[in-house]
Formats: structure tokens, C-alpha cells, sequence
């Protein structure tokens, strides 16, 4: 639990509700004052407490935060509930790794089903640093995707992956999205060491997502009452942090997640992708 509520990292854009949250996660309970002043050493910047307090009333009314007196601390139903989503992610998640060693032989048709959006994320991250569609060849990587791919159940050990697979093999990616959570991952995306990636492309591909790698090519597509979720989950968070918050809520903590990878030969349809990849990319 205590290595969970590490994840959401400290940086420039980090707002004063991560920070309260990454606060109250370390010490609790804390007067008005104290988050505070908190805030105030741990960003380096002035917060006035009066935009602190309004932060703590949302947090409040969005079940986030319990007040006691005049000190504030986590909602403890919050963190079972979060504690108990991420488990069952995790659960989903073990069960599908066993599948990824089939990828070996790739002379047919591949389908994979999932029920877990993080499993779907760090599968195909997987699929890429190994190498295993391009026999240990370095190919670049070119995605246009609906939203941004990423895993609900973050960890250190995911963005490490993302790093691992930056590394192994040049990565591209056009995002049709331009929510506030498809910018979040884009600059996850480049920070992590992307060549290029921007939101608001421009594409005619019907698949959610469609992927390149070597001569294969790598479509990802969801349920219809998946596509709903996801597309009112990009439009209401703008980060990882209110991504647990948001995750949290029964309305999207309860929805039936179904998606299908398909990865298949076709040298045609995987240049395709690289050519419109870098042209949209290039505008």
C-alpha cells in the first residue's frame, strides 16, 4: 500500500490536490495549516491556504478525504476500496502474462482477450521491448491510437518499462485524443523517451488503435460500453493522482472492461501505418 501511494511522481505541472493527497499518504492526521505548509516546502512554491482549503472541501465531498475536528486525513473506505481495485487489476493482470510466451510463434493470427485495462497497457509495452515480432531486430515502433495507452494500475515498475522498451527499440505514437488525460500520457510518453508523440491527430484508421512493429501489425479494439468508459475517463482527470480518484468511484471501479489485441503479419498494412504515423506526426 505504501509503495502504491508513492507512484504519483513530484514534478513541475504537479497541482495542489496531488500534492495534498502525496502528503496526507506520508502523515495524518494534519491541520489546514500544516498541509500547508507541507505543500508549500515540498513544491517550492507559494500556496495560499485559502486555495488549500478549497482543495481539502472537494477532496471532502468527493469521499477522498475524512475531516476529524479542525485535522484532515485519508477517507479510509477510499483507500480500501482503491486498495482492493488494484489487487484485482493485479490478479488479471498475472493471469494474462502466461500468455506472451505464444508470441514466439507468430506465423498466424494472434488474439488475445482482456478484462483489465492495465494488463492491456503493459502487455503490448512487453510485446515491444522483447523484440519477439522483428527476431531481436531493433525495429521502430509506430501507434495511432484513439487515447492514450495506459495502465490504470500504475507502478514504478511499469514506467521503468516504458523506459525499457524506449530503449530497446525507437518509438512513434499519434494520439486521435486531445483530453486532459491523453496530454498527461503524451508527456508520460516522451518523458519516458519517445522520439515523438503529440495528441489531436488527425486519422481515417476505424480500429481504436492501430500499431506497427517490423511487419507486423498490432490492433486494439474495445467493447462499446468500454469506449464509453474510457472516453469519460480521459475527459474528467488530468492526472495519474486523479486517475486513483476517479478509478475509486463504484461508477468506474465496476465497469465490464473487454478488449481484443490482434497482432498478424502484413508488411502492406504495417508500412502503411508508419508512413500516416510520421506524416501526422510531422504537421
Amino acid at each position: 500500500m505504501q509503495e502504491f501511494w508513492s507512484i504519483p511522481a513530484a514534478h513541475g505541472n504537479t497541482t495542489v490536490k496531488d500534492w495534498t493527497i502525496r502528503i496526507l499518504t506520508q502523515e495524518w492526521p494534519l491541520s489546514l495549516k500544516q498541509i500547508t505548509e507541507r505543500v508549500q516546502q515540498q513544491s517550492g512554491k507559494t500556496v495560499s491556504q485559502q486555495a488549500v482549503f478549497k482543495t481539502l472541501q472537494d477532496l471532502v465531498r468527493q469521499k477522498v478525504v475524512e475531516k476529524h475536528d479542525k485535522s484532515y486525513a485519508l477517507n479510509k473506505e477510499w483507500i480500501t476500496h482503491l486498495a482492493k481495485s488494484v489487487q484485482d487489476l493485479q490478479t488479471t493482470y498475472e493471469n494474462h502474462a502466461g500468455q506472451l510466451p505464444a508470441l514466439g510463434k507468430l506465423d498466424t493470427k494472434t488474439v488475445i482477450e482482456f478484462h483489465d485495462p492495465s494488463a492491456v497497457a503493459v502487455t503490448v509495452a512487453q510485446i515491444l521491448a522483447s523484440r519477439v515480432l522483428t527476431q531481436g531486430k531493433p525495429e521502430p515502433f509506430y501507434g495511432i491510437k484513439r487515447h492514450g495507452l495506459w495502465p490504470l494500475r500504475f507502478s514504478f515498475s511499469d514506467f521503468e518499462l516504458l523506459k525499457e522498451m524506449t530503449k530497446s527499440i525507437p518509438c512513434y505514437c499519434a494520439v486521435i485524443g486531445n483530453d486532459p488525460f491523453d496530454r498527461w500520457v503524451v508527456e508520460q510518453y516522451l518523458k519516458g523517451g519517445f522520439k515523438k508523440s503529440k495528441t489531436g491527430a488527425k486519422a481515417e484508421f476505424k480500429e481504436w488503435d492501430i500499431m506497427a512493429h517490423g511487419e507486423y501489425v498490432l490492433t486494439i479494439q474495445y467493447a462499446k460500453e468500454t469506449e464509453q468508459a474510457i472516453e469519460y475517463l480521459f475527459k474528467q482527470i488530468n492526472n495519474l493522482s486523479e486517475l486513483f480518484e476517479k478509478f475509486s468511484q463504484e461508477e468506474l471501479s465496476k465497469f465490464k472492461f473487454q478488449a481484443t489485441l490482434t497482432i498478424e503479419r502484413n508488411p502492406d498494412l504495417a508500412r502503411l501505418i508508419k508512413e500516416k504515423c510520421m506524416k501526422i506526426l510531422e504537421e
